[in-house]
């Protein structure tokens, strides 16, 4: 990928596989190593009782985390209002609506509604799981993993809740408009979610790091914020846009990054929000930015923006299907609009993973 990929580590097993566990209990069912510097406080929620979650707790606290852990949703209530916590981790297996109840409680609470949470999951990419995603998940991660893959995730939530933390009512605000967004046009209800999860999918496969990645589920998400301050006249038109309606349209980008510029929580997201719209050969809008001038981040969402609008109906069109897509995707490469080398690791990509309608 010319210089743009990170660097992909071998599997490793995790530290003493087969052997005891040695992290070190202590009070609140609290784990950490005598003399570690905390990277920050890690809640696991798990109600099984198996080696994997020691093991995981030990992983942690070698690595510098104070980790308390859980075993039921109402024990994992209470270690959170009466603990500092920058991270959730909830295990595969909390029993039937558990899960979905504690995410519940958390984004209602305006002191947790930000709380970074990444799920451990034994089918990463099943669609209830993506799902969970959508109502409250920062992150899925299969529970086959390697070790430093695991803490490179860690590292980077935990440092997503630091900068989030500082307002959580002006984000709640913005997500509000996102989803106000989408649910303006039933033709595109769910395309937020859709592109943070394929653009999340490509930059995985090309190794983005932690930190990007999550810029990228994230900028998804908000992408076409903007598109709150574009008139229902415009925005839902299904005639042919005037070139004066077109240029209300291209506004949207500047719109959404004027909207969360300001916020600390959110500026991790600039680039995907103003530059999605680029064309790898300068002719895109809002900066005609060209090439790998334009971020990675936003050639990356570009490409998940444009394969989500082919596959979904349209009042003027039918939706593409996935191999249609995939061809008018390849065509935009080929005359410039696309960085070509990522729609081929999209298609890569695609076809190691379910397509998934919401």
């Amino acid at each position: 990928m010319n210089g743009a990929t990170a660097s992909i580590h071998p599997r490793t097993p995790f530290p003493a596989f087969g052997a005891p566990t040695v992290a070190i209990h202590g009070p609140q069912g609290m784990a950490s190593r005598p003399g570690a510097d905390s990277g920050g406080h890690v809640l696991i929620v798990d109600p099984g009782n198996g080696s994997s979650s020691e093991r995981l707790v030990y992983l942690l606290a070698e690595a510098g985390y104070v980790v308390r852990s859980a075993r039921s949703v109402e024990q994992a209530v209470d270690r959170l209002w009466s603990h500092p916590t920058d991270l959730v981790i909830l295990g595969a297996h909390l029993p039937g609506s558990g899960g979905t109840g504690f995410l519940e409680h958390l984004r209602a609470e305006a002191l947790t509604r930000l709380l970074p949470v990444l799920l451990l999951t034994d089918d990463a990419l099943a669609p209830a799981r993506l799902k969970d995603l959508d109502d409250g998940m920062t992150h899925l991660m299969s529970t086959v993993m390697d070790p430093e893959k695991l803490l490179n995730r860690v590292q980077a939530l935990v440092h997503l809740k630091s900068i989030t933390a500082e307002s959580p009512e002006s984000e709640s605000l913005v997500v509000t408009l996102a989803r106000t967004v989408d649910a303006r046009d039933p033709y595109t209800a769910g395309h937020s979610f859709r592109v943070s999860y394929y653009a999340g999918l490509l930059a995985e496969a090309i190794g983005m790091d932690e930190t990007d990645l999550i810029a990228v589920r994230r900028g998804g998400f908000f992408h076409d914020l903007g598109k709150i301050a574009v008139p229902d006249r415009v925005l839902l038109k299904t005639d042919r846009l005037t070139p004066e309606e077109f240029d209300t349209i291209k506004t949207h980008p500047r719109v959404g990054r004027d909207l969360i510029r300001h916020l600390k929580s959110l500026a991790f997201t600039l680039d995907v929000v103003y530059h999605h719209h680029e064309r790898y050969d300068g002719s895109g809008y809002p900066a005609g930015i060209s090439g790998e001038a334009i971020p990675l981040v936003a050639r990356v969402t570009t490409i998940a923006d444009i394969y989500d609008a082919l596959t979904s109906d349209r009042p003027y069109r039918r939706a593409l299907s996935h191999d249609e897509a995939l061809e008018e995707l390849d065509l935009e490469a080929s005359i410039g609009w696309l960085d070509g080398r990522l729609v081929e690791e999209f298609r890569a990509a695609l076809g190691a993973a379910p397509a998934v309608r919401k």
